[in-house]
């Protein structure tokens, strides 16, 4: 199944390759837990297919059953460039660990590097510094510039291209001004920002937006089937700004249980239900990521219904009091929400604990929201 809020942008291609009118670069920006890799291979197996029917990918070619196959899928004609150091994988039963080169073959190394941050939710670790280098932009432009082994054009995709630096980003711009009549360049980011206006200006771009809350809600549906639960869905896809794969993982991790928990204690410690400390202590044992995540949405959540957002669009105030935290005064909050981002993890590689002192005074400023 193909994701329904891709199909926009692969329809924009699609037209455009029957057209004659493809642009040899492209540019794709976007969360990566979208989905973006299946865009990116979608577009990769239409254009390297050599008998497409009615603009579509035969999926009988020779082309087509190379990027169809089970175990370790690989092209001849399909190379991507990762960041160096991004895909370390998980260490082996000898306890040594192996390293993804970066300018490969591998579907699989590709999807792995663009679900790097939906696998590292947890531990809010990179790894070390990831980067494009130099020399991997170099190796990945030289074989832009030889043949194709199939005759039927190449694909060339750069992974996590915001990863460029000036000196890698100023190695791909010629090859990326001029590649290849039969050649097509794809370049995914996060956002289009993060790239150099000499990159940005050479480039047909691609803009995969947010879903819409039934539309995720649908897909989550259609995932957990009989296991699907509404309202853990509707936080999950909260915490996960509506990117179902994301919700996905938050799902299966728990943590919107996790949430409800913390969200419930903090409903009764504003009523008194419950004590200052039991609150501080479930915030100190919830993983620093996941506690940033769920006081920032709930801060966000209670100013957004003391602007008359409808309690329905409101997954966190359906599980509490909201008519009673909805009385905590605006001032309050907005200086609640500035307390949650000095409890904001930091990528060093090392966790930062958030001290006791800093969580305390988060929930004292939400009691001393009492009109």
């Amino acid at each position: 199944m193909f994701e329904s809020w891709l199909l926009n942008n692969y329809n924009q291609f699609k037209q455009s390759l029957s057209l004659n009118h493809t642009a040899n670069s492209i540019i794709i920006a976007g969360d990566p837990s979208l989905g973006i890799s299946k865009l990116v291979l979608k577009i990769a197996s239409l254009y390297l297919c050599s008998d497409r029917i009615e603009n579509e990918q035969c999926n009988n070619c020779k082309s087509c059953q190379l990027l169809q196959a089970e175990e370790n899928p690989t092209h001849p004609d399909l190379l991507f460039l990762l960041p160096s150091g991004a895909n370390s994988k998980e260490k082996s039963e000898d306890n040594e660990s192996s390293s993804v080169e970066p300018v490969t073959h591998s579907i699989e190394d590709f999807i792995n590097d663009m679900d790097y941050d939906l696998n590292h939710l947890e531990t809010f670790q990179t790894g070390g510094v990831r980067q494009i280098r130099v020399e991997d932009v170099k190796s990945f432009c030289d074989w832009i510039m030889q043949g194709s082994v199939l005759a039927n054009g190449k694909v060339a995709v750069i992974s996590n291209a915001h990863l460029l630096n000036e000196s890698s980003a100023n190695a791909l711009l010629k090859t990326f001004e001029e590649p290849p009549a039969d050649t097509l360049i794809v370049l995914v980011t996060k956002s289009f920002d993060e790239l150099p206006a000499t990159i940005l200006s050479r480039a047909m771009k691609m803009q995969v937006k947010s879903v819409l809350g039934d539309e995720a809600k649908r897909f989550l549906q259609y995932h957990y089937k009989d296991e699907y639960d509404e309202g853990r869905a509707e936080i999950a896809l909260t915490l996960a700004n509506n990117s179902p794969y994301k919700a996905i993982a938050l799902y299966n991790q728990g943590l919107d249980l996790k949430c409800s928990c913390i969200i419930s204690l903090i409903d009764d410690v504003y009523s008194g239900k419950k004590s200052e400390n039991e609150l501080i202590q479930a915030l100190e044992s919830t993983q620093e990521q996941q506690r940033y995540m769920i006081l920032k949405e709930f801060i966000l959540e209670l100013l957004k219904y003391k602007a008359r957002i409808s309690i329905d669009n409101l997954p966190f105030m359906k599980k509490v009091n909201a008519a009673s935290l909805g009385s905590i005064r605006a001032e309050v909050l907005f200086r609640a929400s500035d307390a949650v981002e000095d409890l904001k993890p930091v990528k060093t590689g090392i966790p930062q604990r958030a001290p006791n002192s800093v969580l305390r005074s988060f929930v004292e400023l939400l009691l001393s929201g009492r009109n």
